[in-house]
């Protein structure tokens, strides 16, 4: 089973508004676990993730704040040709992978489109992302197998990484 604060997979019209979302897999295993509901889980998650493979959706992720955690703050995925449109807007994402656990690899956003027929249309809008302190980018946008992705940045900071190596603020793979 996934273990995140806030997850929906092959959902549609979700509005996830003014969470307060902090020390999500900081359990006993180096960088996983759940602190939050005080237990430990195998796989470190996200805060919030949406995963869809099927349909046209349409989700808004507005005003949230995520901090103090082991593992990516928002993570959108589209699969199998699924065909995803996103508002992430207003959100603060600070202090992620606190202890900088060398060899993670968790950005503070990270959006995927996988398989052919795949897309998502995202806007980032109006977040700001602070201390990413891991070996990854404040956003990580990835593309594979014939997947889409196509994003719109207007007012995003990115304050840096306090990782021994530093990453971007946005990298696409």
């Amino acid at each position: 089973a996934d273990d995140h604060a806030i997850f929906g997979q092959d959902v549609d019209g979700t509005r996830i508004h003014d969470n307060l979302i902090t020390g999500w897999n900081a359990g006993d295993h180096p960088g996983y676990g759940l602190a939050e509901v005080g237990a430990s889980f195998p796989k470190g998650r996200e805060a919030i993730r949406i995963v869809n493979f099927t349909g046209d959706t349409h989700h808004e992720i507005v005003g949230n704040a995520i901090s103090d955690g082991l593992s990516t703050g928002i993570g959108i995925e589209a699969y199998g040709g699924a065909r995803i449109d996103v508002l992430v807007k207003g959100n603060s994402i600070r202090n992620i992978n606190v202890g900088q656990i060398r060899g993670s690899n968790h950005p503070a956003i990270i959006v995927r489109a996988e398989g052919s027929g795949s897309k998502l249309n995202w806007t980032l809008e109006d977040t700001n992302i602070d201390n990413v302190s891991s070996f990854s980018a404040g956003v990580d946008a990835f593309v594979a197998r014939g997947g889409e992705v196509h994003s719109v940045l207007r007012n995003y900071i990115y304050t840096g990484s306090s990782a021994e190596f530093p990453r971007y603020g946005v990298e696409t793979i």
